[in-house]
């Protein structure tokens, strides 16, 4: 009897393993992660037009990264800047102003300097006469 039930149970078992290798090759081989996910994600959809689309296949294939990975680099990346831009946005404020006071002081030592040759020349004109 205890044969007969070790007999069953390999007979159920290998049964259950060819079932096994038959659903694997109906719906194809089990992917498996190289390594487990760093941190819980989620699949977002987003509609993109086709000629950006293209841009983006063409610019990861001359980077050797996956179209996706592309993506998901570029909007992590644009949400840091969103969100640490801030600062940037002060120091270029801060930037446009020192060259705001630069072009100003600029401009009026040239205006000065054009007003110092315009009386150099008048004068000039006043002692040489015109022929």
């Amino acid at each position: 009897m205890i044969n007969r039930d070790k007999t069953m149970a390999a007979m159920l078992s290998a049964i259950d393993d060819a079932e096994d290798k038959e659903d694997i090759e109906e719906r194809g081989a089990v992917y498996r992660r190289p390594r487990p996910p760093r941190e819980p994600s989620q699949v977002y959809s987003v509609r993109i037009s086709v000629d950006r689309l293209q841009l983006l296949r063409d610019l990861a294939e001359s980077e050797g990264v996956t179209p996706s990975a592309l993506a998901r680099r570029l909007v992590v990346e644009g949400l840091h800047r969103a969100i640490s831009g801030r600062p940037e946005v002060e120091r270029l404020r801060h930037q446009v102003v020192e060259l705001e006071e630069r072009l100003t002081a600029q401009t009026t030592a040239f205006t000065q300097r054009l007003d110092e040759i315009s009386e150099i020349m008048e004068k000039h004109n006043r002692e040489v006469p015109l022929r």
